[in-house]
């Protein structure tokens, strides 16, 4: 490897200690103070570090064709704790600032949605189905009108033969046939 190259490899693996700071910080932020559950952390916190490893390797690969030498590990490191003393307070303000201003549009969003699109909706929804129900109702009081016109002739022919009719029926019958004739004739039931 070419002195260029291993300059090179250091200056990648230096920036890579920084990315892994920012990251971890990002991943910190969003991941860890969200998810209170320590098992899913724990598996968050591996496959977290192992995508780290990956693309730390993949730079490497990229920058020196994978050829992994003592002096990368320190390298690494340097930048990491470079971030850690220099930057980090800068990134972390940055980062909650954004983090605010996305939950802000969120927000915004959302209530907008609301104002605009489920609020008239639900209108809209509501009306139809009171719509409906009003419909239904005028149509089995006009139905049930009908039919208690219908069977308006027939109420006399029970009231002669009801004496009759409570002789020779058995007393469920009876109960039956009153309920059914009470639900015709709209009777409040005793």
């Amino acid at each position: 490897m070419t002195l260029a190259v291993q300059f090179q490899t250091m200056a990648a693996m230096l920036v890579m200690g920084v990315g892994t700071g920012i990251s971890l910080d990002i991943y910190e932020r969003l991941f860890v103070q969200l998810i209170p559950s320590s098992w899913i952390r724990a598996g968050g916190d591996i496959l977290f570090w192992f995508l780290q490893a990956l693309i730390v390797f993949y730079v490497l690969f990229w920058v020196n064709s994978g050829d992994l030498r003592f002096y990368i590990f320190p390298v690494l490191a340097l930048g990491f704790l470079l971030y850690r003393y220099l930057g980090r307070a800068s990134f972390l303000r940055i980062l909650e600032f954004f983090c605010r201003t996305v939950n802000q549009m969120y927000r915004i969003f959302s209530a907008v949605v609301k104002i605009l699109i489920l609020h008239p909706l639900n209108f809209i929804l509501q009306l139809a189905v009171s719509s409906v129900m009003i419909g239904l109702t005028i149509i089995r009081n006009f139905l049930f009108l009908c039919l208690r016109i219908l069977l308006m002739p027939l109420k006399g022919f029970i009231h002669v033969f009801r004496p009759a009719a409570e002789r020779v029926l058995p007393a469920p019958v009876q109960t039956f046939i009153k309920k059914a004739v009470d639900a015709l004739m709209f009777r409040k039931k005793d």
